[in-house]
């Protein structure tokens, strides 16, 4: 009885502290969930104190097809957040699509896309990026965006490793649209309805029976690893690859048929390029399988003469120095597709 009564009042307290804390030993999600893993991090982290401190780029709102974007306000006539010193007249397109790494977290005019209108001043750079976005997202904005998007465009399609992951997931800033495999191994899109963020988190509490065994397993996978991401447990690995290239498969098919000239940037955090991408850089470079050229910043940033420490910030995000760099990668590589082509 007194074992019953000790797990009970262990379990009120670890529930009360999830949704009130701000304590990091109580009421931090991830000492309860993997956020690469399981939706109760998304869950717990909207309804507790710690929610508070999510990282976000921009306010955002909803959107039907995508999930969310930048609140519109901050977002020009082609929903494509300003850049500094784009030309009224242009000689050709440049689209960046992806995550916070391309929106960009610095303040305006020092982002990738204001660093590559320098590098192009000829060229219209239009950057779609959102944060939060998983790959599954980012090949829905490209189609939700291609219509303004003339043939022979550019469209630079940012891929962090994490976007791996985030594209099984259904809630994560907000409730998500997913992608799950056909039997044929096609693509199934799934869109959530389109319900007031904060009452469907509200209606949507921590699924887990029991966060005393959540936070025993989680002890365990921490202890386990040392600290260290690259040997932590992975869930879902070989689904999260094939989904990946299935994604990839279709964003190929939607620059075909747009007529667009589409680039794969490999984009890695710096405990990548401390530990090791392992599978998650090899389902960014299988989009090569589907015709689509690959520019892998991995090799890039530890080749840089700086070191590519001194290329991100505190939010573990490029400062405007890594922008600058990763911009003029991007301006090489596409010099060079113009005089030979687009590699396939």
């Amino acid at each position: 009885m007194a074992i019953f009564v000790s797990v009970l009042i262990s379990e009120m307290v670890m529930r009360g502290g999830l949704a009130f804390s701000s304590w990091d030993r109580l009421g931090n999600p991830a000492v309860y969930f993997d956020p690469l893993c399981d939706e109760d991090y998304w869950l717990a982290l909207r309804r507790g104190e710690w929610g508070s401190s999510l990282h976000r780029v921009a306010p955002s709102e909803q959107h039907a097809s995508t999930g969310w974007i930048p609140d519109r306000s901050s977002l020009d006539a082609l929903e494509a957040f300003p850049t500094l010193h784009r030309p009224a007249e242009y000689d050709e397109t440049i689209a960046l699509f992806g995550d916070s790494y391309f929106f960009g977290t610095t303040p305006s005019g020092t982002r990738i896309s204001d660093s590559l209108q320098g590098l192009r001043p000829k060229s219209r750079i239009l950057n779609f990026g959102v944060g939060g976005y998983g790959l599954g997202q980012i090949l829905l904005r490209l189609e939700d965006r291609m219509t303004v998007l003339d043939p022979g465009s550019w469209v630079i399609i940012g891929v962090l490793t994490t976007d791996i992951d985030r594209a099984i997931l259904q809630v994560r800033d907000a409730p998500k649209p997913w992608f799950s495999l056909t039997e044929a191994g096609g693509l199934s899109a799934h869109f959530p309805a389109q319900d007031p963020v904060t009452q469907w988190f509200k209606e949507h509490p921590v699924s887990a029976n029991s966060l005393l065994w959540r936070r025993l397993i989680r002890t365990v996978q921490l202890y386990k690893s040392r600290g260290s991401e690259a040997t932590m447990p992975a869930c879902a690995v070989a689904e999260k690859k094939a989904l990946s290239q299935a994604i990839f498969s279709r964003v190929s098919a939607v620059c075909q048929a747009g007529g667009l000239k589409c680039v794969v940037m490999g984009l890695y955090r710096p405990i990548d390029l401390k530990q090791g991408a392992g599978w998650r850089a090899e389902a960014i470079q299988s989009a090569q399988q589907y015709g689509l050229a690959l520019i892998d910043t991995a090799p890039k940033m530890r080749a840089s003469s700086t070191g590519w420490a001194e290329l991100y910030g505190a939010d573990d995000h490029p400062n405007p120095s890594g922008n600058r760099r990763m911009a003029s990668w991007i301006d090489q590589e596409l010099n060079v597709y113009g005089r030979v082509g687009t590699p396939k």
